[in-house]
Formats: structure tokens, sequence, C-alpha cells
């Protein structure tokens, strides 16, 4: 454990960089070291965590059936733990969240929808002080669900539940974590206003969401820099004309940089491509 712990750290801070061939390097490094030796709860817990940080690089990179591969693992390893060790169910919850996603990804709704209700139930009985984080995540994910089911109805509930829960956690303990937790919320609640042809509130929703990220998008935070040019996408979705063409000159000017320098590629060029393809759909300078 002593050698894996800094590798999880490098490959957490190269992830966070932008640099997402190192970060898989420092985790399979990891991987490798804990298969065979993990025999301890702690080590077992950590080869679980392992695992769902390759499933999710994997997830993000859209190599899905690698990403599932991974999530399944750590399910296993974690379901099996928290039978000797109950005070982690928390773990067990994430790594369901994790199954749910990747089930989802291959359009396996059923078990993308057992694994999130499953998760949910267990974080509503977790202390909510403890576990907000975990809680707005099962509510985030099985929101997403039941919007991609056009169960708006559903959506609309669990997103809201969800947003009362951020608000209450960002006045309750303000920071850079509990802000960005909003600003998901935000932008979820809005997605189900615009699938409502609500379009005026979705415009609020996103609005807010984007402000949130303005304040905390910096050089060395792509991940953040790319979910507010997500988010100024949707909301140029939902804008006067005159006033989408601004939107849009704003998205190119924030994630051209980072387009020309390499970092995370597949996801900025693909957002640059729209919103340049878009803006050349307007006419005017």
């Amino acid at each position: 454990m002593d050698e894996v712990e800094p590798l999880l750290a490098e490959g957490d801070a190269k992830l966070e960089a932008g640099a997402v061939d190192a970060a898989v390097a420092a985790y399979t490094s990891a991987w490798q070291r804990l298969v065979g030796t993990a025999r301890t709860h702690e080590s077992r817990r950590l080869q679980g965590r392992v695992a769902a940080r390759l499933g999710r690089v994997a997830h993000r990179a859209g190599r899905f059936d690698e990403a599932r591969l991974w999530f399944e693992r750590d399910l296993e390893i974690t379901t099996a733990l928290v039978a000797e060790r109950p005070d982690w169910t928390a773990d067990l919850a994430s790594s369901l969240g994790n199954a749910g996603n990747a089930a989802l990804a291959a359009g396996d709704h059923g078990g993308a929808r057992q694994c999130f209700e499953e998760s949910l139930d267990l974080c509503r009985r977790l202390d909510r002080r403890e576990h907000t984080h975990d809680l707005s995540a099962a509510l985030s994910d099985l929101g997403r669900l039941a919007r991609a089911e056009s169960r708006h109805a559903e959506a609309q509930a669990l997103f809201e539940e969800d947003l009362a829960l951020c608000r209450t956690l960002a006045e309750a303990h303000p920071g850079a974590e509990s802000d960005h937790l909003l600003s998901i919320a935000l932008n979820n609640v809005a997605a189900c206003a615009r699938a409502n042809g609500r379009n005026r509130e979705a415009r609020e929703g996103y609005r807010a969401s984007a402000a949130i990220l303005r304040r905390l998008q910096s050089a060395d935070r792509p991940d953040l820099v790319l979910a507010l040019g997500a988010t100024s996408w949707h909301l140029s979705t939902v804008v006067a004309p005159g006033r989408r063409r601004e939107v849009l000159d704003d998205i190119l000017a924030l994630i051209t940089p980072y387009v020309e320098a390499g970092v995370r590629p597949e996801e900025f060029g693909r957002l640059w491509d729209a919103a340049r393809a878009a803006r050349n759909d307007l006419r005017g300078p």
C-alpha cells in the first residue's frame, strides 16, 4: 500500500491536468502491484478504487466495453468487502453508480436502472450529513437515466431533489467542491426544462451554472474549462439568434487554446467542431 497510494495520487494529478496516458500508466502500475497481494481490508478497498479509476478513464475515452470490465471488477471486489465491512457501504453505492453508467453507455437500461436504484437506496440509508456527495451522485445518475428514457416527470423530481440538496450543501459548506456539485445540479434541471420546451427556465439554469464554473475554472483544471464550454453550448441552444453568436464566440475563445495544446483532444475537439460549425451556420462576421 505504501507504493500504491502515491501512484494513485500521481494518476489523479495527471488526469486532472489532462495527461490521460500518464494517468493510465500510474493507475495500471498501481493495479499490477495489488494483483495477488491485496489481502487486507484496506488493500482490497484500494484495489477496488484503482479498478474504478481505470474504468472512468476508459469510459471517458469512449472505450465502453473496457470500462464495463473494470467497473465490474470494482463492484465484485467492493460487494465482497462491504459484506465484511458494512461501514464502507458508501463505497458500494459508488461502485454501483459506476457499473450503472457503464450499463447505460452499453444501452442496457434495465441493468443501469437496477444499479442506480440500488445505489440510491443505499445512499438514502447513509448519514446525509456525511454522504451528501454520494446521495447527489445517485440522484443525478437515476435522473439522467429517466431523462434518457423520456420519463420526464421522474427525471424532474430527481433533479429537483438533487438541486435542493446541493443548494443546502453550498450554503452550509461553501467552497469549490460544493459549488461544482451545484453547477452540475443546475445543468440537469436546465436540461429537463429544455426537453420540455421551457426555454426561459433552461436559460436561467444554464446561466447560473456557467457563472459558477466561470469562477471555478482555471488553466490547470481543464475539466472545469470543458464543463464551462459544454454548459455554454447548451445555453447557445436556448438563447435568441443574436445572442447565440456571442455565446458561440465565447466558447471558441475559451477552448481554442486547449485544442491547440492537444489537451483532452477528443472532448475539446468535439466541442470545438460543434461550436465552429454552429457559428459558421450563422450569418455575419
